[in-house]
């Protein structure tokens, strides 16, 4: 019986943290760490037959990367895609120091905050990755969490019976053809940034010059820009000149790390010899629930989706099982869900004289799931207004609240203010200091913010990267430059260091500042348009205020 979708938020996600991840030393030479990721592939403890799948889950996601450790701390990483990038440059590996090719820094997650599966699913899906180190309050090595452990634990969810395969495939699918050598794959791996490329076979009727991109593909000549964006995908013209393209093979990263490891020469094997066959297929119209269990079934982390007589229509792996699992996809089938139980409410009044007993039952099953689903929604509501980073609203809550507000004003003919601001040469700061102090310095910005307001009816809200804004009803142009200023000196008390700043040597703000009140004449469209003259005057302001030096504000009413 499967997992109603609230024990996605209360399941034991911390078995998604492998233990014992590969690691080695900034000393370690690149060949001795690709030979650890080889050999952790291949091993398998039969000793251990009642969780042998498990097990033998658990090493294939410890294969996928190698964690470089310095005094006990993460210092860097190299994944498969390193491994396939440093075998196209083609170096040699036998005297190549770790140190020197190591990701750095790492992105991480301490073991306190990884509080639900969704904490770690945002953070890999924020920063484009697919390993994420777990460390404790020292900093120490806890374990690794990957996109296959984090799929694993979502075996149970109905979510993933609901889901059409056709809603999450790529249709971009990178592919070759079975002339190509190994070296060619690496090639196109480290120039498209994919994890495999599949090896296909065709059959066409169309003329020799409607061909030519696709020749181009199969046979591996060099590609222009443009043809090397056309062969990135399935071309249009080649569907509609009924062109056949076949599946027969794949080739991924974790295949490159192992001939590595081999010490074979790319460049003379062809993927004819070496691909990974049968390849794996699903049908558009089937659910991810089937995709879920073929590749658990034969320990694959992709399949490809097949059409009429097998053409190829795109792929699926666990990135796009991990996407049906974002906060925004699960807030939108909870309301289908909650129809699915209206539904099954309207069968049982049907029944209900019939199976009087067993509908009593049924309807305090029914309570409880509705319960669950109630909550359910309302936290997959809270974390759709609110922004990841900053735990204050975010842009589709402004959007909402500057709506209702602007009615209201406009009822009760007060003045609405608002407050647009962004940080001062925050590019600089962030390609000086990184992106994780980058995003601390908008964490701290964003609290100081909400101490200027104080009414219930004022709303703090990140507009996007580093601009904020703050929205004041029944506030005149006076009142919202003292909050201006009050928000200006907050600011500087942080005294947040920003050496690249050119004008300040402490994080510093641009504010404009635009007031309204609300009447017949301003909307020359929809009442949904017309809070859009307060948002442009109030950036019309702020740049005005950093084109005239920056770290002050400006009012729209005296430009």
């Amino acid at each position: 019986m499967s997992t109603p979708i609230h024990a996605l938020l209360l399941s034991d996600f911390k078995e998604a943290i492998i233990r014992e991840p590969l690691i080695v030393t900034p000393e370690t030479t690149v060949m001795e760490a690709i030979m650890e990721m080889s050999k952790a592939h291949s091993h398998c403890d039969t000793s251990k037959v009642i969780d042998q799948q498990r097990t033998k889950f658990i090493l294939n996601s410890r294969s996928s990367c190698v964690l470089v450790l310095e005094v006990e701390k993460v210092v860097g990483i190299m994944t498969e895609r390193d491994v396939v990038r440093l075998s196209v440059e083609q170096q040699s590996l036998e005297n190549l120091m770790m140190r020197q090719v190591m990701v750095n820094p790492v992105i991480t997650m301490r073991e306190s905050q990884f509080t639900d599966i969704f904490s770690a699913i945002n953070l890999i899906q924020q920063y484009k990755i697919r390993h994420l180190p777990i460390l404790d309050e020292q900093d120490h090595l806890v374990g690794l969490v990957t996109h296959e452990t984090l799929q694993n634990i979502t075996r149970p969810i109905d979510l993933l019976q609901l889901r059409l395969v056709r809603e999450v495939m790529v249709r971009e699918v990178v592919c070759a053809g079975l002339t190509a050598s190994m070296l060619d794959i690496a090639q196109q791996m480290t120039l498209y940034k994919v994890s495999s490329v599949i090896i296909i076979k065709s059959s066409s009727i169309q003329s020799s010059s409607q061909n030519a991109v696709v020749s181009e593909l199969f046979n591996n000549a060099p590609l222009n820009s443009k043809e090397k964006e056309d062969s990135k995908r399935i071309h249009p013209s080649v569907s509609e000149a009924e062109t056949l393209t076949i599946p027969v093979g794949i080739v991924t990263e974790r295949d490159l790390v192992q001939f590595k490891a081999l010490d074979l020469n790319l460049e003379q094997y062809s993927v004819s010899r070496l691909m990974s066959t049968p390849i794996f297929s699903v049908q558009s119209d089937e659910s991810l629930w089937a995709v879920q269990k073929l590749m658990q079934q034969h320990f694959i982390h992709r399949v490809v989706v097949t059409g009429e007589e097998g053409k190829l229509l795109g792929i699926v792996t666990q990135t796009s099982i991990l996407q049906a699992l974002n906060p925004l996809e699960l807030y939108k089938l909870a309301e289908v869900l909650e129809a699915k139980v209206e539904r099954l409410e309207a069968e049982k009044v049907a029944l209900l004289q019939r199976r009087t007993q067993e509908l009593e039952s049924e309807i305090a099953q029914r309570i409880i799931l509705e319960d669950s689903l109630r909550r359910a929604t309302k936290k997959l509501e809270q974390l759709s207004q609110t922004d990841d980073l900053t735990k204050i609203s975010n842009r589709r809550r402004f959007d909402q609240i500057l709506q209702q507000e602007w009615k209201r004003m406009q009822r009760e003919q007060l003045p609405i203010s608002l407050i647009f601001f962004d940080v001062d040469y925050f590019k600089d700061y962030n390609d000086f200091y990184g992106h994780p102090r980058g995003d601390e310095c908008l964490v701290k910005l964003a609290q100081a913010t909400q101490r200027v307001v104080h009414r219930s009816t004022d709303l703090v809200a990140r507009y996007g990267g580093e601009e904020f804004v703050i929205l004041l009803p029944n506030t005149d142009e006076t009142g919202a430059i003292c909050i201006a200023k009050r928000l200006q000196q907050e600011i500087a008390a942080l005294a947040i260091p920003h050496q690249q700043s050119k004008i300040s040597e402490v994080v510093t703000v641009s504010i404009g500042i635009s007031t309204i009140v609300p009447i017949e004449q301003l909307q020359s469209q929809s009442d949904a348009q017309s809070p859009k003259i307060l948002v442009t005057q109030a950036d019309e302001s702020l740049y005005t205020a950093k084109s005239q030096g920056r770290n002050s504000y400006v009012v729209y009413s005296e430009i």
